[in-house]
């Protein structure tokens, strides 16, 4: 258990194992569940940057070596600062929305500059997700998006049924 780690929140409350098994309340667990995401997302555009600092050379694996010297896989690091240089290209002093988690930015980096920039002001105001900015860089991309279930209707219930799409993970049928 992480009882002597801890993460002090904007408004000075200290985040720990014991503040979280005292909370009791939706709207608290709500609160520190998205401070922490916010940490994490905080770490994640800092480990970016960070491995913008690294210098690379051929045949090195330079960043390969400080990644594992951090903790931290080197496919995560690699994307990191991928996504860094990407928004960096625009505009050398890009900070990204406190509001807005690092995996948006992630999908969304791949975008041409414009529809990426409308995307995120609109998920800034609040009226797009992850999820949906993931179809839609899918779509863009021109790829066939499949549904992950099927819908079938029970005779015995007279109800609809969503089911994975593939049949081995179907329940047994149920009574």
């Amino acid at each position: 258990m992480l009882t002597n780690q801890s993460i002090v929140l904007k408004e000075g409350t200290e985040i720990n194992s014991s503040f979280i098994n005292q909370a009791e309340s939706w709207e608290e667990l709500c609160m520190v569940g998205t401070e922490l995401r916010c940490h994490k997302d905080i770490s994640q555009w800092l480990l970016g940057l960070l491995s913008l600092k690294v210098i690379t050379k051929y045949g090195e694996e330079t960043l390969n070596k400080f990644a594992k010297e951090i903790g931290v896989l080197y496919s995560s690091l690699r994307r990191y600062k991928a996504v860094i240089q990407i928004y960096q290209e625009d505009n050398p002093e890009f900070t990204p929305s406190p509001k807005l988690p690092y995996s948006l930015y992630e999908v969304l980096a791949t975008m041409p500059k414009e529809q990426r920039n409308q995307l995120l002001m609109q998920a800034d105001d609040g009226n797009f997700s992850v999820e949906r900015a993931r179809v839609t860089r899918k779509l863009a991309e021109g790829k066939v998006i499949k549904p992950s279930f099927i819908i079938q209707y029970c005779q015995e219930h007279k109800l609809w049924q969503f089911l994975p799409q593939k049949p081995e993970m179907w329940e047994e049928h149920h009574e």
